[in-house]
């Protein structure tokens, strides 16, 4: 057994970007020192929030906005995340944060990401998966038409 998935049996988030992911949004985020753990280096969970930011930016930047989803009566809860840390990031690196909406099934919402430090150097990659609910009853509903038109439109 080589790889960290055939020691374990758990896909990786190499499986779940794959290497010809097409990225068109990009979110710099700088990172702070309070995003540094003991080592010098960024923890291994702000990835996820750094992801959580990505998404936040590019339902802004599609005209999907999360404060419109409210308006819809639609709140979006993680059902699963992953990442993958490929490198090191740390205090005052500019990370160059790709992200996008991948699928958009009937309730839940696929978002891919890949992390890079200045230079290129990729740094982690993963996934979320949310599940629209409704806001008040927090039941399963179908993802709005205005945000499954917004991602058809920017990734076309």
């Amino acid at each position: 057994m080589n790889s960290l998935e055939e020691m374990s049996g758990v896909p990786t988030a190499r499986d779940v970007v794959p290497k010809d992911e097409r990225f068109r949004f990009r979110h710099v985020i700088p990172v702070r020192f309070a995003d540094t753990d003991a080592q010098g280096h960024v923890f291994f969970a702000n990835y996820l929030t750094f992801f959580d930011e990505t998404l936040t930016a590019y339902m802004r930047a599609i005209g999907c906005p999360w404060q419109r989803m409210i308006e819809l009566g639609i709140d979006i809860v993680y059902a699963d995340s992953r990442c993958q840390h490929r490198g090191r990031s740390f205090f005052e690196d500019q990370l160059q944060v790709q992200g996008k909406i991948a699928r958009i099934g009937e309730s839940s919402v696929t978002s891919r990401y890949r992390a890079f430090r200045g230079g290129g150097e990729l740094v982690a990659e993963g996934q979320l998966v949310c599940v629209c609910v409704d806001r008040e009853t927090k039941q399963k509903v179908r993802c709005p038409e205005e945000l499954r038109a917004a991602v058809a439109r920017y990734e076309g």
